[in-house]
């Protein structure tokens, strides 16, 4: 009797212990996930406080005491900036000028609509190919998707023609199949293409590449030529010599030729007039891309702004600063 009574307190002890065991590994299992959640709560909380501060530096940099009539890469905004708020944090923050590149957002076809696009697009690649010919394959490829994503291609035979949604920002360029490194890396098409601004280009911050872009008649010693006239053609440092207004532009050799002929002087070749409508001196779209770093880990975010400029007694002109946009880049 008393041996079956050893017995089931043993296993009422055995049970006990189980049981036990149980609550402590759930413990324990609840423990790490709190420990986990709570180091990338932080880490969350980090990356937000770096995105802000790197944000209102890009800001602070954009907005100069002064606005003048035209934006070059001449002033304070165009240089990298680096910082640190706290150990094993680090932040770089990269003001572009949006209106330097291409738009394929709504509005950025101008008067030749979606052709004019296309050939836009067109130049674009055939002068990134020859610059870059290790990568020939891929941006033949890499346009094919782009033109496809925003419906420019012609419609089959007795198909409807393709309605794809409008670009909001570049992201959208992943659903054709296009990778981020290809959108938002070093060489990607954030260096050239926008959904930001008017449409029109700022001839004053537009890469060769996107100069050459502009009208077929545009050679590529002539978008050199352009972009050298107006100093560093890196567009990192340097000494600029900014185009103070778009008819400045018929000063670099080679967009309005002309010729005498019995003494008569005649226009043979007037680029300017066949691109006025599209270029300009001025900006219409910044962005703030905040690269950050904490604890390892890599996170990017832009944000869009539109510039306005404002009159203040006894203060001259001023440049103030509307949000547009904020995005995530996700890897």
């Amino acid at each position: 009797m008393r041996q079956r009574e050893r017995g089931v307190v043993l296993l009422f002890v055995m049970a006990a212990v189980a049981v036990l065991s149980v609550i402590a590994v759930e413990l324990a299992s609840r423990a790490s996930v709190d420990v986990l959640l709570a180091s990338r709560s932080g880490r969350e909380a980090a990356y937000r406080r770096l995105s802000d501060s790197g944000t209102e530096l890009g800001r602070a940099l954009l907005l100069e005491p002064e606005a003048k009539a035209y934006d070059f890469l001449g002033e304070p905004w165009n240089r990298t900036t680096r910082f640190t708020l706290a150990p094993e944090e680090s932040v770089e923050v990269r003001i572009a000028d949006e209106s330097g590149k291409i738009k394929i957002g709504p509005g950025g076809q101008g008067s030749g609509g979606a052709a004019n696009l296309e050939k836009t697009l067109g130049r674009l690649f055939e002068y990134l190919r020859r610059y870059e010919p290790g990568r020939t394959e891929e941006l033949r490829d890499v346009e094919s998707r782009v033109i496809l994503r925003l419906g420019l291609l012609p419609p089959e035979k007795d198909e409807p023609p393709s309605t794809p949604e409008p670009l909001v920002t570049l992201d959208g360029l992943r659903e054709a199949g296009i990778s981020p490194s290809q959108i938002f890396g070093e060489k990607g098409l954030s260096r050239y293409l926008t959904t930001f601004g008017d449409g029109k280009v700022n001839i004053n911050t537009a890469p060769p590449a996107v100069l050459y872009a502009l009208h077929e008649e545009m050679g590529i010693a002539l978008a050199g030529r352009i972009a050298a006239h107006r100093g560093d053609t890196d567009g990192e440092k340097g000494e600029y010599k900014p185009y103070q207004e778009t008819q400045d532009l018929k000063l670099v050799d080679g967009v309005v030729e002309r010729n005498t002929l019995d003494r008569e002087t005649r226009v043979v070749q007037d680029l300017y007039s066949k691109v006025a409508g599209r270029i300009s001196v001025r900006s219409s779209a910044f962005s703030i891309r905040v690269r950050m770093r904490v604890l390892g880990r890599d996170r990017e975010t832009w944000t869009f702004f539109e510039p306005r400029r404002e009159e203040r007694a006894g203060e001259g002109s001023h440049r103030t600063l509307r949000r547009l946009a904020h995005e995530e880049i996700l890897p």
